[in-house]
């Protein structure tokens, strides 16, 4: 009867021991966020859309839909997932080249200036540098702009790599600025929903940018 008991003992040690193991792992490996209920308002700066939303504005031509779905469209759906009561003001920075230019970007930067949005999101990668749109974000410092650092190597992205630009991102060989915002994992997961995952570090500067908004 002992040896029996203690089989059952240590059988259950180990399950115990296998949860534990379990929920590290998790812990470690996604980041679980929960929604909110905040009211803000934010723009978005990215590419064409393949619809409309409840509560997001479309501006600088964004009416031009897709026919397939797109990073934009992904960003829309997170934020309004993790945030129902936000405003959101969409600009599609893509031009009938198929490119985004820099004069997208500050174009739609300027509307956002002019509509008091004070909090953007940009979640558009390239490796050059823009000497204008690097002095615009300059003389503008009360419009926060968040962004994400869309490569995993050290090398230059921008805008995430502008000094005022609040880049989110995971650890990784990239250098990061003092005001960058660094999370433990790009894989996220809603508690309501935790078979789903959002992978990406432009989920984060989503994230990023909705926690930061009117705070």
């Amino acid at each position: 009867m002992n040896k029996t008991k203690k089989r059952i003992a240590l059988a259950i040690t180990a399950a115990f021991g296998l949860i534990a193991v379990a929920l590290l792992f998790l812990i470690h490996t996604y980041l679980f966020i929960g929604t909110t209920s905040k009211k803000c308002r934010i723009g978005i700066i990215d590419y064409n859309l393949s619809q409309t939303y409840d509560n997001v504005f479309l501006i600088n031509g964004s009416e031009r839909l897709s026919e397939e779905k797109t990073h934009g469209d992904e960003m829309i759906q997170f934020a309004r997932e993790y945030a129902p009561n936000a405003q959101i003001y969409y600009c599609n920075a893509l031009s009938d080249d198929g490119k985004i230019h820099s004069d997208n970007i500050i174009s739609a930067l300027e509307w956002m200036k002019d509509n008091d949005i004070k909090y953007v999101n940009i979640s558009l990668s390239t490796a050059r540098y823009n000497p204008q749109l690097d002095e615009w974000i300059s003389n503008n410092k009360d419009i926060n702009i968040y962004s994400s650092y869309s490569n995993l190597e050290q090398s230059a992205d921008y805008p995430s790599m502008y000094d005022n630009v609040i880049a989110s991102g995971i650890e990784n060989n990239i250098p990061k600025k003092t005001i960058d915002l660094i999370y433990k994992s790009n894989k996220i997961k809603f508690r309501h929903s935790l078979l789903k995952t959002h992978q990406g570090n432009s989920y984060l500067s989503v994230y990023s940018t909705i926690n930061a908004a009117n705070e």
